[in-house]
């Protein structure tokens, strides 16, 4: 998969199928634009991910998306929300990005896309301009999980209440956090097992989580009022565990 930060660093000349927006946590709705635009993609077209950086805190981080789409898609594309891209009007956007820049054959997009300048561009003028600029447009409706959309903004709220096993079905992937090791309270001495505290990476929404691994000798070991395990043994005989009250 090709990598590159900056629009401007794309040099592509080939033809390609494209979605945009944010992707900040490539849950189960981002999923069925990805699979679109992978369904369009062949010898003569590529699947191409345009990511919107927003600077705001995420679900996941840069290296944790990219890793989720290696392998998947042909080329992904972070965008900085610069001042430049949010003042630029949307017939611009279209015709100078999507069709001059990026090469659009195909471009899918979620009911409620919006950009250029004061978000004036919407799937409707996307639709209005594919005859003249040569694509075609796909409007893929909302993953809904029981009747209720599935968007980065609930799935912050599922993990604000410590429901990791929801965020998981709504994400379409288990929901880990990894970073550096800090030293804590030893409240794990108090349980009878060890314990780490994970600092997390910037802009990584982690809410109630935290991320713990245990060895095989104290799963059993494990207090059912403070611990739920998440998950099967790994390849390195070790169990995912997620703590809400005492690994702070």
């Amino acid at each position: 998969m090709e990598y590159i930060t900056g629009i401007e660093q794309y040099a592509g000349i080939e033809k390609t199928a494209l979605t945009l927006g944010k992707f900040d946590g490539l849950h189960k709705g981002h999923q069925k634009l990805i699979d679109k635009i992978c369904a369009y993609s062949g010898e003569n077209c590529k699947s191409v991910l345009c990511a919107f950086d927003m600077h705001r805190e995420s679900l996941m981080t840069k290296q944790e998306r990219r890793s989720h789409l290696e392998g998947k898609i042909d080329c992904l594309i972070e965008y900085p929300f610069t001042k430049e891209l949010r003042e630029m009007e949307a017939e611009v956007f279209i015709k100078n990005i999507l069709c001059e820049k990026l090469h659009a054959a195909h471009i899918v997009v979620g009911t409620d896309f919006a950009f250029g300048h004061e978000k004036r561009g919407n799937t409707e003028m996307l639709k209005m301009f594919s005859e003249k600029g040569g694509y075609t447009l796909d409007v893929i409706e909302k993953e809904r999980y029981d009747q209720i959309v599935i968007s980065s903004t609930y799935i912050r709220d599922v993990l604000s209440q410590g429901n990791v096993t929801l965020a998981a079905e709504l994400l379409g992937y288990r929901y880990g956090v990894t970073g550096i090791v800090r030293h804590g309270r030893q409240l794990g001495r108090t349980l009878g097992f060890p314990t780490m505290n994970v600092e997390p990476e910037e802009k990584k929404n982690t809410a109630k989580i935290r991320s713990v691994c245990l060895p095989y000798q104290y799963r059993r070991k494990m207090v059912q009022r403070h611990w739920k395990r998440r998950g099967e043994a790994d390849s390195y005989g070790r169990t995912q565990a997620s703590c809400r009250s005492i690994c702070l």
